[in-house]
């Protein structure tokens, strides 16, 4: 998996459990755990995340970035490692960082409370265009130098203080897209026990069953 700086990612190991904390390093190591670190010019930082591996109450399995050792001025998050879907930033995993200057998440369902609260250096954030619910308490706080944020329709739970502390003024662009974009048809045929469960993050993150159909 590339992002734009092309800085790979690959999960490196097989994680079991709820709570087990990893890196994801460059793929250029070697031997995870070594200690071993990428060739990199000053222009290029390596982005080494950490992560849970979490099995939600839909018994989805899921990654939530929990933190980071190494982040570059542009962070982008990735949307999925192996075939686990990046779901969740967790509360408080880039507080306080004031590196990072623009963040792109390419596929998330929540950012939880203070995830990037006191990143006095972001000036830009940009939210997938659908699938993301929720951005909770004070998850932007002390934000001061944010000029813009693109947030999706999908977001029906913004709490009060998400932004608090910011500056007075800054640019909020919302996406068109409604429940159509994430629909199949196909979702809705067969035995209604057996048909694809999904949350309708459109309509309050409500579960969509598919029992509507043939």
């Amino acid at each position: 998996y590339a992002i734009e700086n092309e800085i790979p990612y690959e999960l490196v190991e097989s994680i079991e459990g709820d709570d087990e904390e990893v890196i994801l390093p460059d793929e250029e190591i070697n031997t995870p755990g070594s200690g071993s670190t990428p060739d990199t010019t000053p222009e290029e930082v390596a982005t080494e995340l950490l992560y849970e591996v979490v099995t939600n109450d839909f018994d989805e399995v899921q990654v939530w970035i929990t933190g980071y050792t190494s982040v570059p001025e542009e962070l982008v998050i990735p949307g999925a490692y192996g075939d686990l879907e990046t779901a969740v930033v967790s509360g408080g995993a880039f507080k306080d960082c004031d590196i990072v200057k623009t963040v792109r998440m390419e596929f998330l369902y929540e950012i939880q409370a203070e995830a990037f609260a006191g990143c006095t250096n972001l000036t830009h954030v940009t939210i997938p265009r659908k699938d993301v619910w929720g951005i909770q308490e004070r998850a932007f706080a002390d934000c001061t130098s944010l000029v813009e944020i693109y947030i999706p329709r999908s977001v029906s739970v913004i709490a009060d203080d998400a932004f608090e502390g910011c500056r007075t003024s800054f640019t909020i662009v919302t996406h068109e897209g409604c429940f159509a974009d994430e629909y199949h048809w196909k979702d809705g045929i067969g035995p209604k026990e057996g048909r694809k469960k999904m949350i309708n993050t459109h309509w309050g993150g409500v579960v969509e069953d598919n029992s509507f159909g043939t």
